[in-house]
């Protein structure tokens, strides 16, 4: 039933956004469409991220906590919800170094402390964002699977930078897209620790 309200609900928006479409001229620029996949980017109580995600605009919470490690290196967060407030993508990088301002590869998997990557995940969850429904593998042959940390501030424990990445769906699911590319994401996360 779900499906067929937000079949619908697309169905109105696309009939009534292609209606008042002008064609395009030379040298307009196309914007990144709104999220069609009823994303929400919730409170960001802690930090934000924006960017591009398969081409649509990309809102999400954001925050790091540290390894069990110490202080040496922080795992970074990215969350969307439902409207309702309900866990819909996970998504993070860990075996950040807290102390190095800089660009990093990103890899698939856990990392390694010390290898000069940093690790990546990426899953959708559904019901009530407990029961997990599809993970993706980062796509290695994607030549911009990078991080970028422009900003560390140890006193107020806020960490600012950009990334790009991209992701392959593990198996098969006909309810979410084969690739989920990030392009062009900004972020300021700040420190939370369950």
């Amino acid at each position: 039933m779900r499906y067929l309200i937000n079949l619908s609900l697309f169905s109105i928006i696309l009939f009534f956004t292609s209606c008042t479409r002008e064609p395009l001229g030379i040298g307009e620029v196309i914007e990144p469409q709104v999220n069609p996949e009823g994303l929400y980017p919730g409170k960001q109580l802690y930090g934000w991220a924006k960017g591009t995600k398969n081409d649509y605009t990309w809102e999400a919470s954001s925050y790091f906590s540290f390894h069990v490690d110490g202080k040496n290196f922080i795992g970074m967060s990215f969350n969307t919800y439902s409207i309702e407030g309900y866990l819909r993508e996970s998504f993070g990088f860990d075996e950040i170094p807290f102390d190095s301002i800089g660009v990093r590869r990103i890899k698939r998997g856990p990392s390694r402390y010390y290898d000069g990557a940093c690790g990546s995940s990426y899953a959708r969850l559904e019901s009530d964002g407990d029961l997990l429904t599809a993970f993706y593998d980062l796509d290695e042959s994607a030549s911009d699977n990078i991080i970028e940390i422009t900003r560390i501030d140890v006193n107020s424990r806020i960490v600012e930078g950009n990334f790009s990445a991209t992701f392959l769906l593990e198996g098969y699911n006909p309810y979410y897209p084969k690739v989920a590319r990030f392009e062009n994401v900004k972020f300021s996360s700040g420190f939370y620790q369950e």
